[in-house]
């Protein structure tokens, strides 16, 4: 593994020397075990960090601190980076809301492999020797593709409710199996994750829903969707979101769906691509609802896009208005021309409206289609190879992109000149009015309705 660190991390180590031998853990030391590649690397040694930074005084190496209440701070020179923490113990308030109450510095490696999470997660690289410590077993552990808790799993879910999440994503990344006790109580303990901040649980959902591309070297499709089903195994899913459980069980019309509401979500997951597996995951979360509510469930795009809204927003996961937004659009359009029997001209007109979401809306489609009956979606195909031919074209997308300018519409009244524009606009996109001067006919044909229509 030496030979695949930075030299200046070398140079760290030999540098503490004796008076603290440095140490490689966490995740970049399983990866190497595992023939993976690593970016981050985490280091610990017994060392405080107070006396860490009085060593490190005068050398090549910078200290920043990052949370010396839990022995962390940032180690960087020039290009290097790495953050450090040092051997200690952890005590945690009842619940399970991640950060320590008390934090208790140690000289003893094994006490502190026993506050991490996953034996997998607790093996050490002692830098300058260039050899494993491994307190607990956690390289057997990697070799026999298993994630087991480090000391008593009830005792590793009731001090970090994050951790339950953490299980679901290494497995399905790395894809291990879960010890059957550590699964036992993360399904116990799966009420701690309640008490976890909403941005951490967004990041960790996130990284869920990316499990396949976390490690392309594995090969590992559909990692995403054994992720998910993991969460709802472990009943962390539907208590972060209710509205999910609703689905169990709410069949749909065999003609056109192969599983009821719950696993058609997953399905749809399983098949999207990474930009739109979250909109996925909520596409038809409103379908139990609506059928209880109105008998149908022809409004459930509307109805699920705005329980999204709440889910995702600053109510919910606190994600970014942008990418709220965008989620919502994609919910809310997801069954636009489902029957493939809309005109060419309308659908030009839409996609140009929704160029901004227009693949990834037509991914989600296709996912849909596949999830309902496993096949493709004609209008999928359509709507791409419109789409394609209009950028290829240099339809316009938008009314700056046309080649008329403020100026041709100087005779208008200023309140009407943004509508006239617009009408133009949309003829453009319909009817591929792809130079000037048909445009300007256009904007003539247009001035006299409107100027018709008034009088």
């Amino acid at each position: 593994m030496k030979n695949k660190l930075p030299e200046a991390l070398i140079e760290l180590a030999d540098f503490l020397g004796k008076e603290a031998t440095l140490y490689a853990v966490g995740g970049s030391v399983r990866n190497f075990l595992l023939g993976l590649g690593f970016d981050d690397i985490d280091i610990t040694s017994a060392l405080p960090p107070s006396l860490l930074i009085e060593k490190l005084k005068g050398s090549k190496f910078k200290v920043a601190d990052s949370n010396l209440r839990v022995g962390t701070v940032i180690v960087t020179s020039c290009d290097f980076k790495a953050e450090y923490t040092c051997f200690r113990q952890d005590s945690y308030p009842v619940g399970g809301a991640h950060t320590p109450s008390k934090v208790e510095f140690c000289s003893d490696i094994t006490l502190d492999a026993k506050r991490r999470d996953f034996k997998a997660n607790a093996v050490y690289y002692d830098i300058s020797k260039g050899e494993f410590v491994d307190p607990l077993g956690g390289i057997e552990d990697i070799k026999n593709k298993i994630l087991s808790a480090t000391v008593a799993p009830k005792k590793v879910f009731s001090e970090d409710g994050l951790r339950i999440l953490r299980l679901c994503r290494f497995a399905a990344e790395l894809g291990f199996d879960i010890e059957d006790g550590t699964m036992e109580w993360a399904i116990k303990m799966s009420d701690n994750v309640l008490d976890i901040s909403k941005e951490r649980i967004a990041t960790e959902l996130k990284k869920i829903l990316s499990a396949d591309v976390r490690y392309s070297s594995l090969n590992n499709e559909y990692a995403h969707y054994r992720g998910l089903k993991l969460l709802d195994q472990t009943t962390v899913l539907t208590k972060l979101f209710p509205v999910l459980k609703e689905g169990k069980g709410v069949r749909q019309n065999p003609k056109y769906h192969d599983y009821d509401v719950f696993e058609h979500i997953m399905q749809t997951v399983k098949f999207a691509p990474p930009s739109v597996r979250l909109a996925a995951l909520f596409h038809d979360v409103a379908k139990p609802m609506c059928l209880a509510r109105d008998g149908n469930m022809y409004n459930h795009p509307q109805e699920s896009a705005r329980i999204a809204r709440e889910l995702l927003g600053a109510k919910g996961l606190k994600l970014s208005n942008a990418e709220v937004e965008k989620i919502c659009r994609l919910i809310e359009n997801h069954m636009y021309n489902l029957l493939n029997e809309t005109k060419t001209p309308k659908i030009r007109w839409f996609l140009a409206k929704n160029h901004d979401i227009a693949y990834d809306l037509i991914s989600l489609i296709r996912a849909d289609a596949m999830a309902a009956k496993g096949v493709t979606s004609p209008s999928a195909d359509r709507m791409e190879s419109l789409f394609n031919d209009m950028l290829k074209a240099g339809v316009p997308l938008c009314v700056k992109e046309l080649k008329i300018k403020g100026e041709d519409v100087l005779d208008v009244r200023p309140k009407m000149r943004s509508e006239i524009l617009n009408k133009v606009w949309e003829k453009s996109v319909k009817y591929y009015l792809l130079t000037y001067e048909e445009q300007l006919k256009a904007l003539g044909d247009i001035k006299r309705q409107i100027i018709k229509e008034k009088k």
